[in-house]
């Protein structure tokens, strides 16, 4: 009899942590830096002015899972990524934690917080091709009832020590865009389905289990 209730009890939770990831890949969204027809260039070139990454950064709602997708031009521009606030205003492109020049690159959002991004070409940053993105939690995004309008509110920069950045993963090809700047992530449609299913497979052994 311990050993049924002990396997129940397995088997509810793992029905709970797949339900979790399942909730999870289906939210998860993949961003084009800029949208679609800026994407990651000059302001300028565009007819934009400097601060325009600045507003576009604004107007999303980034949440660990999410993706950064930096199309650009290679050998024309890069992306680097910096670690600290001060070299991200300074534009100070001696001391990057990564840099990529592919001409497509992605950058999972793994955690929390403040990332920096800037173009390194001489002259690019200081022009207002930088990017600082602030990524909350799933909960800490969505909006409260009694606090309309918290969502966008970004979270304030940890008073620790500098925390690892994510990885950036440089492929060769964009998948289809699904406009204002945003794409769905192409993983989490299978991962949707794969979950799910073993989700419902899961659920219907429990109901079996207590019969």
């Amino acid at each position: 009899m311990g050993g049924f209730k002990l396997g129940m009890n397995l088997g509810m939770i793992l029905l709970l942590l797949l339900l979790q990831v399942l909730l999870h890949g289906a939210q998860a969204v993949n961003y084009v830096v800029g949208g679609e027809t800026v994407k990651w260039s000059l302001p300028q070139s565009t007819g934009n002015n400097a601060s325009f990454y600045t507003t576009w950064a604004g107007s999303k709602t980034f949440t660990v899972g999410d993706t950064l997708i930096f199309i650009y031009t290679a050998g024309a521009h890069d992306v680097l990524q910096v670690r600290y606030p001060s070299d991200f205003k300074a534009c100070n492109t001696q001391n990057p934690i990564s840099v990529n020049n592919s001409g497509y690159t992605v950058i999972p959002l793994t955690m929390t917080g403040s990332s920096y991004f800037m173009c390194g070409v001489p002259g690019h940053c200081v022009q207002g091709m930088n990017l600082e993105v602030v990524v909350m939690t799933s909960e800490e995004s969505a909006p409260s009832p009694n606090s309309p309008g918290t969502a966008n509110s970004p979270l304030p920069i940890s008073q620790g020590g500098p925390t690892s950045p994510p990885t950036a993963i440089t492929v060769e090809a964009p998948t289809a865009q699904q406009g204002n700047g945003a794409i769905l992530q192409p993983p989490a449609s299978t991962v949707t389905l794969f979950v799910g299913a073993a989700a419902a497979a899961l659920l219907g052994w429990v109901v079996v289990s207590l019969f």
